[in-house]
Parts: C-alpha cells; sequence; structure tokens
C-alpha cells in the first residue's frame, strides 16, 4: 500500500513539474513537451531545468522536451518560389556523386552530358569518371516556373607524404543516428577522431570543428573525457558562422575522441531536401593547422507533409494525319509526374520531350505518367491515310462570244458610222479596220467608210476563238446623190465656221460627179498623158522654186498640215478647200456661216489622244492619260507627232518587259526612251506654246486629278474593297482619291489590270494580293469587273470620276 502511494505522489509531482516547465518555464522560449520512452537512455535530450527537488529526475518516466523553431509547425503561406540545390560530393578518392533536390519538379537535367535524371525531385548519380567537371548545372522544371543550380566539384588535396616512422597521423569519422528526420524533428551527430600514427599529435591542442547546416539549430553536445568543449577563447558554438569546436588537447599515438551533437531540423521548403555535413581535424604538425582532414559527407533527408497533386500530361501527334512511310512527331509534356511510360514498344521516357514515328498503320499512341500523387494517361492517334483521289477538274469555262453593231446599217458615203462590240470570256480582240477592241469587254470606234463594208470582230479567250461580224452599206450613187453631194448642178451645203476643225469638210468622191467627158482613142489618151506629166513636172517645179507646196499643204490648218484633221481620214479633194482656184465647182456654192458660238462638233486634239491611244493599245502597250499627254507634246507636226509616238512604242515593245501580256509604258520610261531615240532629254512639263498649235478648238480643261501621282496601294485598296462587299469603305476610298486630286483614268486603268492579274493568277493556281478579298467572287464576276474598270476608262463623261464611281456602283451589281 505504501508502494502504490508513493509512486501514486512520483506521478502526480512528475505531472506537475512537466506542465509548469512546458507551459510556464518553456512557453515563451517555444519548448513542447513530447513524450519518448527510452530518450534519455540514448542521449535524447535534457531538461534540468525542469529538475525540482521532488528528489527524483523527471525523464525517468521516458518524457523529454524540444524546443521547436521559430514559427515551427506553420506551414508557411503565399505563392510557391521554385528553387533546387545540386551537390558534388568526393564519396572516396576519385569516385563521386551528384545530389540534388527540386521540389514539385517535373524534370530536372544535369549538364556536362548527364541530362534527365530521375526521380526529378531528389535522388544521386554516380559518376563514373575519375575527373570530373569544375562545376555541374542544374535545370529544373517545375509547374511554378524554372530554376537552375550548380554545384562545385571539391578540389581534394593531394594526400600528404607518408609520415616518417615517427609521425602524427589524424583520422576523423562522422555519422547520424537517422537517415531521414521530419520537420522540426531532433538527431544526433557522432564524431570520431583517432591519432593512427606514431608520434604525439601537439601543438595548443588537436582542434576539432564542425559546421552546421543553415536548416538544423544546435541543442547540446556531449564528448569524451579527453575532450574540453571550444578551443582557447573560442567558445563551443558561434551562432553566427554556426561553428562548433573542440580542443582534443595532445592525442598520443592510438588515442581515440568522440564528439556527440544534439541538432534540430528545421521546416524544409520541400516535401524532401538533403542535409549535407562534414567534420574536421587538424594539428600543429598539419603545417600548423594549415591542413585538415576532413570526414567523408553525411547526408541526412529533412521531411514534411505535403498534399501530392494528381499528375497532368498531354500528348500530341504534328502532324495527325500521314500517307505510307511518312512521319509524324509526339509531343509530350507533364506536370507533378516523375516518370512517363508509351506503348507501341516506346518504353520509358523522361516526363517531358518528343518522339518521331513512322507508323505502317492508323495507331493510338499512349503514355501513362505517374507521380506521387497517381498515375494519368494522355493519349494521340496518327492516321496512315491512302493516297488521296486527285480533286476534280475545275468547271470548263464558257467558250468566247461577241456581237458588233452598227449605229446605222445604210449610209451615204461620206457619213460617219459607229462600230460597237461587246464581248464575254475574251482576253483579247481585233477588229478589220478598227484594230484592236480595247477594252475587249465593250467599246465603239467612228469610222468613215468610204465602201460598202463587212466589220469581222476576232475575239480569243482562254477556251478558244470566236468571230462575229456586222455589214454597211455605202450608198455612192451613179448619176448624181440626194444630197450634199457636190459635183455637177448638185450644190453641197457647206458650213463656214469661224474657227476651222479638224474634221472632214463638205466633199464629194469623183464617182458622184456625172461624167461629162468624151471617149477618147489611144492616140489621144497617149497624149493627154504626156501632157499632163509635163504639166506635173512644171507644177512641182514652180512650187518648189516659191515654196507654194509649203504653203498650200500648212496653210489649211494653223500650226499644222492639212493630215491632222483626222488619223483615218477620207481624202478631201482640192477642189472644195480652194475655191478661188481655177479647180472649183462648176456650180456657184453660197457660203453659210455658222454663228460665233457654235462650238466644234468634233474635237481635234482629242482625236489625236485617241489615235495615240489605240495605236499604243494595238501594239500591246498600256499608257495612262499622262504618257498620252507627253506623246501629243512631241511636236507641233500631226504626222510627226503621230510617227515619234510609234517609233517610241516600238521600242518600248522591243526593250521592256511584259507583266501579264502587256508592255507598261509609264511617263518616265516613256522619257527615257525619247531621250534614246532623239539625244535630247524629253520636256518635263507641256509646252503651252505647241499645244495651241496644235488644237484646232479649245480642249476642256482637264481635270486636276490627272497630274496627282498615283501609289499602288490606293487602287489596291478600292480593289479590295470592291472584291469584299464594303460599300462603305469603297465609297470613303472614292472620296479620298477624289479629294487627293489622283487621276481616276489610272485608278480604273490599274484596277482592271490588278483584277485581270487575279483571273489569269486563279487559272494558273497562283494567288496575288487580291486573292483573300475575292475569295468569294467567282470568275465569271471576276472576268465582268475586268469589262467595267476597263469601259470605265472610254472618257464617256467630262468628270472622269463620275466614270468611276459608275463603275464602282456596276462592280457592286456584278458582285451581288
Amino acid at each position: 500500500m505504501m508502494h502504490a502511494l508513493t509512486d501514486y505522489l512520483k506521478i502526480s509531482a512528475a505531472a506537475l513539474a512537466l506542465a509548469a516547465c512546458a507551459f510556464i518555464g518553456y512557453a515563451a522560449a517555444g519548448y513542447v513537451l513530447d513524450y519518448a520512452p527510452s530518450a534519455w537512455a540514448t542521449g535524447g535530450g535534457s531538461c534540468a531545468d525542469c529538475e525540482t527537488d521532488w528528489g527524483f529526475p523527471l525523464w525517468d518516466f521516458g518524457y523529454q522536451i524540444q524546443k521547436h523553431a521559430d514559427g515551427g509547425g506553420g506551414g508557411g503561406g503565399g505563392g510557391f518560389t521554385p528553387y533546387c540545390s545540386l551537390t558534388v560530393t568526393e564519396n572516396a578518392p576519385g569516385h563521386y556523386s551528384l545530389a540534388w533536390v527540386a521540389p514539385y519538379a517535373t524534370s530536372f537535367t544535369i549538364s556536362n552530358g548527364i541530362g534527365a535524371v530521375l526521380p526529378p525531385q531528389s535522388g544521386s548519380y554516380l559518376l563514373s569518371t575519375v575527373a570530373p567537371a569544375p562545376l555541374y548545372t542544374g535545370t529544373a522544371v517545375t509547374p511554378y516556373g524554372t530554376v537552375t543550380c550548380s554545384g562545385t566539384t571539391p578540389v581534394t588535396p593531394p594526400p600528404p607524404p607518408p609520415p616518417p616512422p615517427t609521425s602524427c597521423v589524424l583520422q576523423i569519422t562522422k555519422t547520424a543516428n537517422v537517415a531521414t528526420v521530419a520537420a522540426l524533428g531532433t538527431f544526433e551527430y557522432t564524431i570520431m577522431f583517432s591519432n593512427t600514427g606514431t608520434a604525439p599529435c601537439t601543438g595548443s591542442g588537436v582542434k576539432v570543428v564542425d559546421v552546421l547546416d543553415s536548416r538544423l539549430t544546435f541543442l547540446s553536445e556531449t564528448r569524451s573525457s579527453n575532450v574540453t568543449a571550444g578551443y582557447g577563447a573560442e567558445p563551443v558554438y558561434t551562432a553566427s558562422t554556426r561553428t562548433l569546436v573542440w580542443n582534443a588537447w595532445d592525442l598520443t599515438p592510438g588515442e581515440t575522441g568522440w564528439v556527440k551533437v544534439l541538432v534540430q531540423a528545421g521546416t524544409p521548403v520541400a516535401c524532401s531536401e538533403a542535409l549535407p555535413n562534414t567534420a574536421r581535424i587538424s594539428s600543429f604538425e598539419y603545417a600548423n593547422f594549415g591542413t585538415w582532414v576532413e570526414s567523408l559527407p553525411v547526408t541526412i533527408s529533412l521531411t514534411k507533409p505535403c498534399s501530392t497533386p494528381m499528375p497532368h500530361c498531354t500528348l500530341a501527334a504534328v502532324p495527325t494525319t500521314i500517307t505510307p512511310g511518312g512521319t509524324s512527331t509526339l509531343n509530350w509534356a507533364s506536370a507533378n509526374a516523375t516518370s512517363a511510360f508509351f506503348n507501341q514498344g516506346i518504353g520509358i521516357r523522361p516526363v517531358i520531350g518528343t518522339l518521331s514515328v513512322t507508323p505502317t498503320t492508323t495507331t493510338t499512341y499512349i503514355g501513362t505518367f505517374t507521380g506521387p500523387g497517381g498515375a494519368m494517361t494522355c493519349q494521340a492517334t496518327v492516321t496512315v491515310s491512302t493516297t488521296p483521289p486527285p480533286p476534280p477538274p475545275p468547271p470548263p469555262t464558257p467558250a468566247p462570244q461577241c456581237t458588233l453593231s452598227v449605229s446605222a446599217g445604210t449610209i451615204v458615203s461620206g457619213q460617219p458610222v459607229t462600230v460597237s462590240w461587246t464581248s464575254t470570256n475574251a482576253t483579247a480582240g481585233t477588229i478589220t479596220s478598227v484594230g484592236a477592241a480595247v477594252p475587249v469587254g465593250s467599246g465603239s470606234k467612228e469610222l468613215f467608210p468610204s465602201d460598202s463594208t463587212t466589220y469581222t470582230g476576232t475575239f480569243t479567250g482562254p477556251l478558244g476563238t470566236t468571230t462575229c461580224s456586222v455589214s454597211v452599206t455605202v450608198n455612192k450613187g451613179t448619176g448624181g446623190c440626194s444630197g450634199n453631194c457636190g459635183g455637177g448642178l448638185n450644190q453641197p451645203n457647206v458650213v463656214m465656221l469661224q474657227k476651222p476643225p479638224e474634221a472632214p469638210l463638205a466633199f464629194v468622191t469623183l464617182d458622184q460627179i456625172p461624167y461629162t467627158g468624151f471617149e477618147a482613142g489611144k492616140a489621144l489618151t497617149l497624149v493627154f498623158w504626156i501632157s499632163l506629166g509635163i504639166l506635173a513636172a512644171g507644177i512641182t517645179y514652180f512650187a518648189m522654186g516659191t515654196r507654194i507646196l509649203a504653203f498650200a499643204l500648212n496653210g489649211m490648218v494653223p500650226g499644222g498640215t492639212r493630215e491632222e484633221a483626222r488619223v483615218d481620214t477620207t481624202v478631201v479633194p482640192d477642189t472644195l478647200l480652194h475655191a478661188d482656184e481655177e479647180y472649183a465647182l462648176s456650180a456657184p456654192v453660197q457660203a453659210v456661216y455658222a454663228p460665233p458660238s457654235t462650238p466644234s462638233t468634233v474635237d481635234a486634239h482629242q482625236s489625236l489622244h485617241d489615235a495615240l491611244e489605240s495605236h499604243a493599245h494595238a501594239s500591246g502597250v498600256l499608257v495612262s492619260p499622262e504618257v498620252i499627254e507627253q506623246g501629243v507634246m512631241l511636236s507641233t507636226n500631226r504626222g510627226e507627232t503621230i510617227q515619234r509616238f510609234t517609233a517610241i512604242v516600238a521600242e518600248a515593245v522591243r526593250s521592256l518587259p511584259r507583266e501579264d501580256g502587256w508592255v507598261m509604258l509609264t511617263t518616265d520610261r516613256f522619257a527615257d526612251i525619247q531621250s534614246r531615240l532623239t539625244g535630247v532629254a524629253a520636256p518635263h512639263a507641256p509646252n503651252p506654246a505647241a499645244i495651241e498649235a496644235i488644237l484646232t478648238t479649245e480642249e476642256p480643261p482637264q481635270s486636276p486629278h490627272a497630274a496627282v501621282p498615283l501609289t499602288t496601294q490606293s487602287p489596291t485598296a478600292l480593289a479590295s474593297a470592291v472584291l469584299s462587299g464594303n460599300r462603305d469603305r469603297a465609297y470613303d476610298e472614292v472620296r479620298r482619291l477624289e479629294a487627293q486630286q489622283a487621276s481616276a483614268d489610272t485608278i480604273m486603268t490599274s484596277i482592271a489590270v490588278s483584277l485581270d492579274a487575279l483571273y489569269r493568277a486563279r487559272r494558273h493556281g497562283l494567288t496575288t494580293e487580291l486573292s483573300a478579298p475575292a475569295l468569294h467572287v467567282s470568275d465569271d464576276a471576276l472576268g465582268r469587273m475586268v469589262e467595267v474598270f476597263a469601259h470605265g476608262t472610254d472618257r464617256a463623261y467630262p468628270n472622269a470620276y463620275t466614270s468611276l464611281k459608275l463603275a464602282v456602283a456596276r462592280a457592286f451589281e456584278v458582285r451581288g
């Protein structure tokens, strides 16, 4: 009964004492009470301050008091900052190993040819070389980012020379009583040392040093009886350097000693971190403490509980479809995985990587990614397809079609007739007596046929050639004519203008004059022709001597010759032009004068413009209105102007490259060719006096739009808006160009050429910068748009921008 009461009192006293120590004496210092049976028997710690006058030590009951680190037990908040560590350790002379720690790493690679290592979060690698690199760099890829760390290879000093027969030889080892310790747990290091030499190790004493890791907290130390804590004035532990030091005094040969250090681990950042540590020893005999003998490192794994996330993975094949014999590339990545395994005989692979595969049949590749939190699979399928059948041929393009019409089917000789044409699915066309049909889609030309004529048009397209024709009957009469014929007693209606126009004047043909002669025999006919020859020679001599011929040729039209009246003019008999000469009509002619305000019905200068432009188009040369203006300035003589312009066009065809079948003759190229042909620089500005000399009627003032240079972006932007069906943007672009005074004719010509280039590119399977906006425009609609913009350049309206806006409106109608 007494023994039981004694035990009860002991237990109660111990409980009260421990409570007092834990909650009163140690609460502020962060101590906690842990129960660890037999802990103190193995040197697990001390609570000397807790011992009271009860007459027995408190640790007899298996309790121990441990001091947690500041803030211990807290998990830490905020985002995770990735980090890693890499350590190079020499396990034995010439034997090295690498140890790494990389929390949450999905892959860990090491430089110097080692590559990816497993597991990526922590592990070790034994180097096979006896001469490792001085520095190794590790790269850890984590879901929180990529981080690098490095480890330096320790330089092992050469072994000291063999000691003399009587010398001091120190040896030291370090061990730990655990291999893994939890956060805030305690463990013990043991340092053993000895003198294996034949002479004492002396000095101020043999010095033993141990430097603790920054994640460890020193608790206490014990030592053998021949060892003293501290060394001279140095304390046993210096917190600023985390250094422990002991004095083993003089070690005689064969003498040994030991030191034990109790430490507490901190809280690791990662789930598991490595704690490497070494100890060292030296004496006076070792170069007066200049050389140290170090122990092999001992590494403890510091762990903490972590929530382990499930692995995540992605697997993709590029391309997903191949032909037999083709190759596809598998690309995969993962997070929270430490290993990856693939089927189809691929096997184990890094958790992030690529692989080229060449399956013979459609194959599904499955990757299994495993990590601490479990496993996840991803898959990708590579389809092996046979050679696809060729695409169906495009629908045939309709054959070209054309129509010709005339303003009047029957006319009187000398009257004009307008020949009009239209064509579809044609890229070029020619019409007899007209030349090139420009624009090819539709156009017209005024002609003066002298005989009944059939006009035949030949139009060529991608799928062949077609022809069309129309006839005009010209009534000449055999015994006179019904009106405005002249000759005999039939008086023509002659209108006298204040300013002579460059248009066909009233005339008669010889077959319209009644025959009033007589039949002559051969002899009389011979005499007639001889006399006519003598008369002609005399007139020629007289004209050349007095320059009357020059006056006769140049006096009728100011500033030019009579042939300037038209390009394709009908011969006008001199009898109608020189009424005061002896060849005048046999019947009197009454002059009828036009009022001063009556304008000329034919613009001679415009006819010269048309003549130059028609000739250039017939030669396959595209010219702008500015080039035509330069051509007009070549000479004040119409015939010479046409002759020089023809030479320049011929030289352009010979020397310049073709673009989509056309030679582009710009103002700069025109001036350069003119300079080369004449040997002088071409004028850069029109000569007003030369223009006045050519014009027989005042030409309406040109729109200032024609004088402004046009960039290629402007027509392209307008064409893109029309092709994409954006009306607002198209008309905004037209208004902008008009405000900038850009040439409307040049814009329409450029758009027509660009659309034609797009049409031709489609036929050959090519693309242009207009291919994207024209994606929903059919070839037929595209061809009709070319006709619309090409027809818009025919100067049907005084203001060229009226034609441009009308062309844009028609283009939108075609597009739909």
